[in-house]
């Protein structure tokens, strides 16, 4: 069962397992990155050319330099959504049952997009408040609290039925009390993908010296559909965690 009081080393045991039982369930999933990774890249790569960069927008010394950190900001800002759409989907599926894995896949990505809406509209409140918050330096502080309150918004949203500004307060209610624990947890699993990520980026690199950058980032995609889909099993497991503590705090 989902909601289940887990250790640390539980959630991730459990994690890998359900993981290995439907890899390819998950896997399917994870593949959301690839057509934003295109995307990105393709902006990307136009917004380095010089010609194109400066007949498009305004003659600036610098507007290339500008226009490629944009660029950048937009393929971190498409992979974070891309994060939590995988999220939402990964809680849809692990409550599905393993029978019919294409069925169950599908049903899933349904469930996620009949849910777009209160999604989206938490992401925006969220990332309005974390942001806000960070520009002003000062608030750096409070936006990494907000920012690890807000971590189960994409599973209340689906597995709970919540609107998005009620899934906010639902996962700060959550978290509260924990905090430190619930960030060293998710600390855990981004450095998961990070480390993944750059480790065999670097041997694609080795290997694949010679391929164009368009098709050296469609195979960091491919990376991130095996990795993320783990991190994103562990976070709802994470979540499960954190209900069941919510509705018997003095549980083992």
């Amino acid at each position: 069962p989902l909601v289940r009081r887990r250790r640390a080393g539980q959630i991730i045991r459990t994690a890998v397992g359900s993981y290995r039982r439907r890899p390819g369930a998950f896997i399917a999933v994870g593949l959301v990155y690839l057509p934003v990774t295109l995307i990105v890249s393709a902006i990307a790569a136009l917004a380095a050319q010089p010609p194109a960069a400066r007949r498009f927008f305004e003659l600036t010394d610098d507007v290339v330099q500008t226009r490629v950190a944009s660029a950048h900001l937009l393929g971190a800002l498409a992979s974070i959504v891309a994060y939590v759409a995988v999220n939402a989907t990964v809680a849809a599926l692990y409550v599905l049952p393993t029978e019919g894995e294409p069925r169950a896949v599908s049903d899933a990505i349904r469930d996620a997009w009949r849910n777009r809406r209160p999604i989206a509209i938490g992401f925006v409140r969220a990332a309005g408040v974390v942001i806000g918050l960070a520009i002003t330096i000062v608030g750096i502080p409070w936006a990494i609290r907000q920012l690890i309150r807000y971590q189960f918004m994409p599973q209340v949203v689906v597995l709970e039925g919540r609107d998005g500004r009620a899934a906010l307060a639902r996962s700060t209610d959550l978290v509260r009390g924990r905090w430190w624990y619930i960030a060293f947890m998710m600390a855990m699993f981004n450095v998961l993908i990070a480390v993944s990520v750059l480790v065999i980026g670097l041997l694609l690199l080795i290997v694949l010296s010679g391929v164009p950058f368009w098709l050296y980032t469609v195979f960091i995609a491919f990376v991130y559909a095996f990795v993320v889909p783990l991190a994103a099993v562990a976070q709802t497991l994470l979540y499960g965690d954190s209900v069941a503590h919510h509705e018997d705090p003095e549980a083992p």
